[in-house]
């Protein structure tokens, strides 16, 4: 009685397939004991053989395709690599020099402007031109009052040269101190400009040509016009022969300058530097024509700048804007100072001066010698007896 009717009237299940089943032979076996009538019909369930069949016609249908190669993964990744971005610490490029700022800065001028890389070190160029445009002015101002005190200065150092004693030059040299403490000037402050541009053509120099020898890959296609490959050479040498143009040009608009407003002895020393630099110019031609033509995109730029700063500097409005006081024509000299400038005859005259304070710095030499052997010699009695005791002999007698 306490059977239920379910144990006794088994139901009959559907088998899943013609194989045993054991899913449907644990369900028919071990659910009815519970007194439950229990199972599953799994009619939604293809028959097996048709699901495989299925399954093998989906993947013979499928477009697999073979596999990629290694060589095939490994342009993938560089590809994609160069698609995003390139870090110039994984070149080897940037750092904490001089050089490594330079790269970082014109690599973020890149990267966050979306210039190509010859904008970005156009852009550059121009920034650091721009910094240094205060040292610039106080190079000119400095300049510009040597020039206006130059023959005074000339004077001096020819007075102090033919000096014939020590003293004569000392003074001199005070005279000379104290005009330029006056005037607020000195020859070396005029040096800083140019001496501030040497590291800064180093920097650019050396940083774009490790750039482009490493390379950038990105720089390949950064260029312009004719020259698309900045790693690359000028293949028809027109860049370096605009940078030799520009910089003969800025040569003779400096020299010309400084022509109207220096005295004859001057004008001479910068004639002959002027030619010498002219020779450089030219020289230089074959030799930098191999260049990359990212170095050429500095060089142009800040050879472009420097005409452009002395056209404006050389502007009497900008000059009293920026407190460079007006550079004096030179006054003729007197007929009775009017010496040769020849170099045969400052060599001479040289040459006269040295050899005259030769000859006074002997005689000094003597007079000193003299001096020191007569004090070791002993004293001498002059008399042949002592007048005092003579004197005292005479008393007494008296």
């Amino acid at each position: 009685r306490w059977i239920s009717s379910a144990v006794l009237n088994k139901p009959t299940l559907r088998p899943h397939n013609n194989n045993n089943n054991y899913s449907s032979n644990f369900i028919r076996h071990s659910l009815p004991i519970a007194g439950l009538q229990f199972c599953r019909y799994q009619s939604n369930i293809p028959n097996n053989d048709e699901f495989l069949k299925d399954q093998q016609s989906a993947i013979n249908s499928a477009d697999v395709g073979t596999p990629p190669s290694a060589a095939e993964i490994l342009s993938d990744g560089v590809a994609n690599t160069n698609d995003v971005s390139q870090s110039l610490a994984d070149l080897g490029l940037g750092g904490y020099t001089p050089i490594g700022v330079l790269q970082h800065f014109i690599d973020s001028i890149h990267t966050y402007s979306g210039l190509p890389w010859w904008g970005a070190i156009v852009v550059t160029t121009v920034i650091l031109r721009a910094c240094t445009l205060p040292l610039i002015v106080r190079s000119y101002r400095n300049s510009a009052k040597m020039s206006n005190i130059s023959p005074t200065v000339s004077r001096l150092v020819s007075k102090m040269r033919a000096a014939p004693s020590h003293q004569e030059a000392a003074l001199y040299s005070h005279e000379l101190k104290v005009l330029f403490r006056k005037h607020d000037c000195h020859p070396l402050k005029s040096l800083v400009s140019p001496l501030l541009q040497v590291p800064i053509f180093i920097s650019f120099f050396l940083g774009l040509r490790r750039m482009c020898t490493t390379p950038i890959d990105s720089m390949r296609e950064g260029g312009l016009s004719w020259f698309t490959d900045l790693t690359a050479a000028d293949p028809y040498y027109i860049l370096p022969v605009l940078s030799c143009v520009t910089m003969l040009a800025t040569l003779e608009l400096g020299s010309e300058v400084g022509a109207r407003n220096t005295g004859m002895q001057q004008q001479a020393t910068m004639n002959l530097m002027k030619i010498v630099f002219r020779i450089l110019a030219v020289a230089m031609l074959p030799i930098t024509a191999k260049f990359p033509t990212a170095i050429f995109c500095y060089w142009l730029t800040s050879n472009s700048c420097s005409m452009l700063q002395m056209v404006i500097l050389n502007n009497p409005t900008i000059r009293k804007a920026f407190g460079i006081p007006l550079m004096t024509a030179p006054q003729p000299t007197p007929p009775e100072e009017k010496t040769k400038t020849g170099a045969l005859s400052n060599f001479k005259t040289a040459y006269s001066a040295a050899r005259q304070r030769t000859v006074i710095e002997q005689q000094r030499k003597t007079r000193e010698k003299t001096y020191k052997q007569a004090l070791n010699i002993p004293a001498q009695d002059l008399h042949k007896q002592n007048p005092k005791l003579r004197k005292r002999k005479s008393k007494r007698s008296s």
